[in-house]
């Protein structure tokens, strides 16, 4: 189980080596669910988007914060028990049909506007 984020796929101005090397992440997981499957290893990630930690009150501070969050279906931005919970899962003997996904725990959709 690997953590990437969700730059792997939208992008970030300035951002371009960190984006490209968790892409990485996403090719060798499909790799590894192929080459592993048929041990009953499993190969997925869980993939964060914005959440909510002390460094994203430096980046959004305050009631801006929580505007940006209502951009998201969830209407909030997911916080850190919100990614250990997908991990968890993900590592638990519940899981043993699922390998080679990526587990997007970001909130939902971020509308444009």
């Amino acid at each position: 189980m690997l953590v990437s984020t969700d730059l792997a796929e939208r992008g970030l101005a300035g951002s371009w080596a960190y984006g490209a090397a968790k892409a990485g992440l996403h090719g060798l997981v499909a790799s590894l669910a192929h080459d592993l499957g048929q041990d009953g290893v499993l190969a997925n990630i869980v993939m964060p988007g914005v959440t909510l930690e002390n460094g994203t009150h430096r980046v959004i501070p305050g009631p801006a914060l929580a505007e940006f969050a209502k951009r998201f279906t969830a209407q909030r931005l997911p916080d850190a028990a919100d990614v250990a919970a997908a991990i968890v899962f993900l590592c638990s003997a519940r899981t043993t049909a699922t390998t080679g996904e990526i587990l997007r725990v970001t909130g939902g959709v971020l509308n444009a506007a």
